[in-house]
């Protein structure tokens, strides 16, 4: 339940905010009741974000007490014992909060390129998005495009002049399995690599050295944990071999 407070929370607080700005009987009831003495004067939010401290309050007050307990007080296995649940209810709450922001990042991906259906995969994760220049390798002219980079597939898209809330057109979808990366040293047009698909190639080229390192280094990484889940997923269809059994050599 805690999780969910956490996880909900800025959602309730801009609720909370609306209702109060557009809803003048709402706002006269909750002006009334924070007037009252047991709100201590204190405003709804207030009391709202209490509980959303109150765990990380409990932890680094029981860390403070365990770090000046003597080694052999009676107090120190109850102390410990107190530390670690509330530990473990801090790590809840911080992964909820994790979550939330995943899910809401992929929505908002989601609704950028107009919905593209194989965003919205549970087991979908953007590891890195930005600006980037494609190069034509024939003329050297450069146009302006944008990665998406997903645990599954890397996105290759042009930006859409929209008022609305799509801001990109797919142009390709390149599973990370079968891509390969690589650094293309070039004297006239610097920090280029090349993104190697099976039915395309893609020059493209980063504002800095630094940036184009990190999207080989992000892209190759992907290549590598897709790489594991595959041969993950191969070892558990095979099974254990069972006993006797003597691969041919």
């Amino acid at each position: 339940m805690y999780g969910e407070y956490v996880k909900n929370f800025d959602k309730a607080m801009d609720l909370l905010d609306t209702m109060l700005e557009k809803c003048q009987p709402f706002r006269e009831i909750i002006q009334e009741i924070q007037k009252k003495e047991m709100c201590g004067s204190l405003s709804l939010q207030h009391h709202m974000l209490e509980p959303v401290q109150r765990v990380p309050r409990y932890q680094l007050l029981l860390k403070d007490y365990v770090k000046k307990l003597p080694q052999d007080s009676p107090d120190r296995s109850d102390a410990e014992k107190s530390l670690e649940i509330i530990f473990e209810a801090a790590n809840r709450s911080n992964a909820a909060i994790a979550e939330l922001e995943k899910q809401q990042k992929m929505w908002d991906v989601y609704e950028m390129l107009g919905g593209e259906e194989d965003i919205v995969d549970p087991s979908n994760e953007l590891l890195k998005e930005g600006p980037i220049l494609k190069v034509s390798v024939r003329s050297s002219s450069t146009a302006e495009r944008h990665l998406f980079l997903f645990n599954k597939m890397l996105l290759y898209c042009a930006p859409k002049l929209s008022l609305g809330s799509v801001k990109f057109t797919v142009r390709n979808k390149l599973p990370v399995d079968s891509v390969q990366v690589k650094e293309v040293n070039d004297v006239e047009t610097p920090h280029c690599f090349l993104v190697s698909g099976k039915q395309r190639s893609l020059q493209l080229q980063a504002r800095s050295q630094e940036e184009m390192e990190a999207w080989i280094q992000a892209i190759q990484e992907s290549i590598v944990l897709s790489e594991r889940k595959i041969d993950t997923f191969k070892a558990a269809s095979l099974g254990p071999a069972s006993p006797g059994h003597h691969v041919s050599q």
